[in-house]
């Protein structure tokens, strides 16, 4: 096979190599026709232009006989930029000239003379993940290539890569200690200190791993192919999602599975097999008739695609995957208690010497502040846990492997649903009691404290839309858990929830400020993107695959540059809260407030009076936005008088009072029968609870 090996060579229109000398390599050689005449078992080839030294180790199986013309065709990103007709005789090598049917294993090194290098351009030892192929199609020597009559007998590919890769370390821990970070301020501090600065902090980077875990769930859809770029790229954030390769772990995890009945490979330690990231193994030895650009897989040659690619490209066997995934969340979970539980074990100890009531609260909330912490983890962790699981229901690794994904499937859902159910409960009660639905989420101090950070990063009236981010994470784990075996199919329905979303978002604007609202909105456009560019992937139109290979570019510099200014962007909203002193907390405690009813104030409709040391400011209008003290983030506050208001507006006046020192505060309320009687029911709760 020394005649591809050389040809290989003007493929290589666009390569360099990472390391030290400059290298080009390819390590597999696929079919492209159905009953190719030759096939390989391996094929690893590697040439160095400094010394134009080519390496290869071929072991082939062909039925080819006699002399044979091969005709060589090289692609770039999808446009043929080479085309040539040679004889196997050319190449003097007595395997090839005349060529006998059986197996041919060759292993050497050889010089190419120059005539083959300098073709190859300069620009093409600077480009990285390059997509580049060779296809080399086998005829008879008497084959007439003018007059149209030629029986092709034999159709090989090889695919190339130089090295060089937007893969990369630093990229990979930089992206994750950062939305690491702000996991654990998410999960630990925001439940504990309540303070405004670390939620701002939490959310922006809790909307980043998000982010990032969209661009590898759509890369798990099953379709046709991915430009090599994209893969690499996505390689950057598998991690977001679990797949996270510890090589001690990959040992357990195949010890385990195969020890309970499943059958584990060794795809990725083989030096016999060949794997191509781009389509899934044939199930069957006996080739299946496919399109034209279909490629065909053997025993030796393991094609793969969707969750298995993705798995593959971070060195994870396809039987390892679940377990890999489900053991990290696990992990990382612990670890998010354990911290967890250490801090709330300091502040109680730095709280000993405080007054026995503050001591009693700390104990009070320690057990509530764990299960937020847990609920928490497990709504950013529903995406993973349902797609691994029911893709599980359809792969079945071994039966042990099932009844896990079964058990964290159900119980992933039973505390998403037992969630949802009650603050569905609390506004049903909510509106009966007090004509009002968000009375007891906002004021009832328990209910507040236990499922608050499910709704209060939204406004008051899309207090509903963490339902709406269930249900768009459900669906797509249901359409790329069950549905691998259809790219197509994934793909489209990928896009249409995506689009639905997005045009809901622009609709509510569902967040609390501006800032959220707009990186919401550009997140779930540049989602929206993606998944557009993997229907196109798929081949659902049937276009031509330079198409697939510009949009692979395409994608990799919208991504990579939206990954830097959203990195960017909120280091620096971090620094402005910071030097705005926006970190308040989030709720006060009843001693923090001094609450004076008076039931027989007269009522001065539709005014809302707020006054300061320094500021006094009076409204008469329809109340549309509730008045804020954030203009003011000096103003001591002294007292506020609230007159004329409904339920909601009242409370979003309070709500408002977001910043400045609010000691000795006091709060006339003038109509508390608009909450009717109830002992339950705390307005000393109801307005100490508010927050922004």
């Amino acid at each position: 096979m020394k005649f591809i090996s050389q040809y290989i060579l003007l493929g290589i229109v666009i390569i360099q190599q990472v390391r030290s000398e400059k290298h080009v390599f390819t390590s597999s050689l696929l079919a492209c026709m159905e009953n190719s005449q030759l096939s390989s078992t391996l094929f690893n080839v590697t040439y160095f232009p400094d010394t134009r030294s080519l390496y290869y180790d071929i072991d082939i199986s062909t039925q080819l006989s006699g002399e044979i013309i091969a005709e060589l065709e090289v692609f770039a990103y999808g446009h043929k930029v080479a085309s040539k007709q040679i004889s196997l005789c050319n190449f003097k090598l007595k395997q090839f000239c005349p060529i006998y049917p059986g197996n041919i294993r060759i292993s050497s090194v050889q010089e190419l003379p120059e005539e083959y290098t300098e073709e190859i351009p300069s620009i093409a030892f600077e480009v990285p993940d390059i997509d580049a192929y060779l296809i080399a199609k086998f005829y008879r020597n008497d084959t007439d290539f003018n007059n149209g009559s030629k029986q092709e007998l034999a159709c090989i590919q090889a695919f190339f890569s130089n090295g060089i890769t937007v893969s990369h370390v630093a990229v990979q821990w930089c992206s994750a200690i950062f939305c690491g970070l702000g996991i654990m301020i998410s999960m630990v501090f925001v439940a504990y200190s309540k303070l405004i600065f670390f939620e701002r902090i939490s959310n922006v980077a809790l909307y980043l791993l998000l982010y990032f875990q969209s661009v590898v769930v759509i890369s798990m859809t099953h379709v046709h192919r991915v430009p090599p770029i994209v893969q690499a790229w996505v390689k950057n954030f598998t991690w977001s999602v679990g797949l996270i390769n510890v090589n001690f772990l990959q040992d357990i995890f195949r010890w385990y599975v195969e020890s309970t009945g499943g059958n584990p490979p060794l795809h990725i330690s083989s030096t016999t097999t060949s794997i191509l990231t781009q389509k899934r193994l044939l199930k069957e030895p006996d080739l299946i008739k496919r399109s034209a650009n279909t490629l065909y897989g053997n025993t030796n040659t393991l094609i793969v695609k969707g969750i298995e690619r993705v798995a593959y490209n971070v060195g994870i066997e396809n039987t390892s995957i679940v377990c890999t995934v489900f053991t990290n969340i696990l992990i990382f979970g612990v670890f998010i208690v354990i911290i967890s539980a250490v801090v709330l074990i300091v502040c109680y100890t730095i709280n000993k010497r405080s007054k026995p009531t503050n001591r009693d609260i700390s104990f009070k909330y320690c057990k509530q502040i764990l299960k937020e912490v847990i609920s928490k983890y497990f709504m950013l962790c529903f995406q993973q846990l349902m797609i691994f699981g029911f893709w599980e229901w359809t792969k079945q690794d071994s039966p042990a492997v099932v009844l896990l994904s079964v058990i964290f499937v159900l119980s992933s859902l039973a505390i998403i649903a037992s969630l949802s159910i009650r603050i569905i409960l609390a506004s049903i009660k909510s509106k009966q009691k007090y004509s009002n639905a968000k009375v007891l989420m906002y004021g009832d101090e328990d209910i507040f404290n236990r499922y608050g950070y499910f709704y209060t990063m939204f406004k008051f009236e899309t207090f509903w839309w963490s339902y709406i981010i269930i249900l768009q994470t459900l669906l797509k784990a249901i359409f790329i858990g069950f549905l691998q075996v259809s790219g197509k199919a994934e793909s489209i329905s990928i896009f249409m929830i995506d689009a639905i979303y997005v045009i809901l978002l622009l609709i509510y604007k569902p967040y609390l400020d501006a800032f959220t609202n707009v990186l919401t909105i550009v997140v779930s456009v540049v989602v929206l993107l993606n998944s557009f560019m993997f229907v196109l992937f798929s081949d659902l139109f049937g276009q031509s695959y330079s198409v697939s290979a510009v949009l692979g570019v395409l994608f990799f510099i919208v991504n990579g540059l939206f990954s830097i200014v959203l990195f960017i962007a909120t280091i620096v909203y971090i620094i402005l809260c910071l030097l705005g002193e926006r970190y308040q907390r989030k709720r006060k405690h009843l001693e923090s407030l001094d609450v004076v009813e008076d039931k027989n104030k007269k009522r001065i409709d539709n005014e809302v009076i707020v006054q300061t040391n320094e500021y006094t400011r009076s409204t008469s209008d329809d109340f549309e936005e509730p008045p804020h003290i954030a203009n003011q983030p000096n103003a001591n506050c002294s007292s506020i008088s609230i007159n004329g208001l409904d339920s909601d507006n009242w409370v979003e006046s309070l709500v408002s009072l977001q910043f400045g020192n609010r000691e000795n505060l006091s709060v006339d309320v003038p109509d508390v029968s608009l909450y009717g009687n109830d002992d339950n029911f705390n307005l000393n709760n109801e307005i100490s609870s508010h927050y922004i």
